[in-house]
């Protein structure tokens, strides 16, 4: 079970079901980090009923440096996670699509490859960060079943034997699972180890 053990005054929930979060959420799981990961994650849980609370240092939408390409897997893999997720991204005007890929080398020689799966055309597309984390973000905050926190800042991650306590800057929280998306993987120290 997922409680806050102590909550602080004017705390706000993206969830209007919790304005001040005094009463346990249900399940145990807390996910740090909502860039897709993270979001993917809530909502994959969402569907199969279980609660999920997901906190996010800072506040969407925010850029990110990164190659900004998807390919056509990773947009298959849209539907795995929600139907309505894939239909929503494919809604998205502000992307490319993409449909080979090339190399240059130092000399200026350059090498073209066509994306191509059982000799059948591919298409992935280029989407930026700030357009692809915020479309992740606004499905999993339209969904009743994740709570989304932004700014909410760790300060201390304290596992135990049957539970594991985060306090942050907007309280305490106590859950059975937690999951670290890969940016704040090994980031937070423990008493005694690196989470």
């Amino acid at each position: 079970m997922i409680q806050l053990v102590s909550p602080l005054k004017n705390e706000s929930s993206n969830n209007p079901s919790s304005p001040e979060m005094t009463q346990a959420i249900d399940p145990s799981i807390i996910i740090i980090g909502a860039g897709p990961a993270g979001c993917a994650s809530a909502l994959m849980l969402a569907q199969k009923g279980i609660r999920a609370i997901v906190l996010k240092k800072s506040t969407f939408p925010l850029d990110k440096i990164c190659g900004n390409a998807l390919s056509n897997d990773v947009l298959n893999q849209l539907n795995m996670i929600t139907p309505s997720l894939a239909e929503h991204f494919y809604s998205i005007e502000e992307k490319l699509p993409v449909h080979r890929g090339t190399v240059v080398s130092s000399e200026g020689l350059t090498l073209s490859i066509p994306i191509i799966n059982n000799r059948k055309r591919l298409k992935g597309c280029t989407c930026s960060r700030m357009i692809l984390d915020n479309y992740f973000f606004e499905d999993a905050h339209s969904n009743q079943v994740i709570t989304l926190k932004q700014q909410c800042q760790i300060n201390l991650i304290n596992p135990a034997d049957h539970a594991i306590t985060l306090e942050t800057n907007q309280g305490v929280y106590t859950a059975d699972m937690l999951i670290g998306t890969r940016r704040c993987a090994g980031r937070y120290e423990t008493k005694d180890k690196i989470v």
